[in-house]
């Protein structure tokens, strides 16, 4: 028997795609967000504060990354009824073993069973006109859209539906993702 839904939304993709920014605005409209693990992760490395950064350890890296991510679902299911959005879900370490050919954490296999977020994720596609890198963003674009098929490849195994967002606006893509929201919960 299948479990309902909660109205935990994530947003997944490759890097480079919108969703950090997207996330932002909807946390400016008062909604519940939890932002992307790695990216915190990865400032605090670079700023010296710990050794987690895939460069040094790509497996203390994830694994860092998957705490991060348990204590945000945590913290949102707090108030379980409540919508929040996340910036990539724990799924999205699946994807990064797949991207960045690290041995498959076997941990993520159970937790994707327990700590269950909506059945409809929000895909950003790989989208080059906005794409740009930064001390945490590394990647090329060439690498966003393989991590990209990554992702789908993991969701579609774990049986969720990615739900494309459409490119556009900022304000255009907030507003098309809290009309699906309504249809969704």
């Amino acid at each position: 028997m299948e479990r309902s839904s909660p109205p935990f939304f994530v947003f997944t993709g490759g890097p480079g795609v919108g969703k950090s920014t997207t996330l932002a605005a909807l946390h400016k409209k008062g909604f519940r967000t939890f932002p992307e693990s790695a990216r915190s992760l990865m400032r605090g490395a670079n700023t010296g504060l710990h050794k987690a950064h895939p460069k040094k350890d790509l497996i203390l890296f994830r694994d860092k990354v998957l705490e991060k991510d348990i204590e945000f679902y945590k913290k949102a299911h707090l108030d379980p009824k409540k919508i929040a959005f996340f910036d990539r879900g724990i799924l999205d370490i699946l994807a990064f073993d797949a991207y960045r050919k690290t041995p498959h954490s076997k941990s993520i296999d159970k937790l994707s069973n327990e700590l269950i977020y909506n059945k409809k994720v929000f895909f950003f596609p790989p989208w080059e006109e906005i794409f740009e890198t930064d001390p945490e963003r590394e990647e090329s674009f060439e690498d966003s859209v393989v991590a990209s098929k990554c992702v789908q490849d993991v969701y579609y195994k774990y049986h969720y539906e990615l739900i494309e967002v459409p490119k556009g606006t900022i304000e255009s893509r907030v507003t098309w993702i809290l009309e699906n929201v309504q249809k969704f919960i």
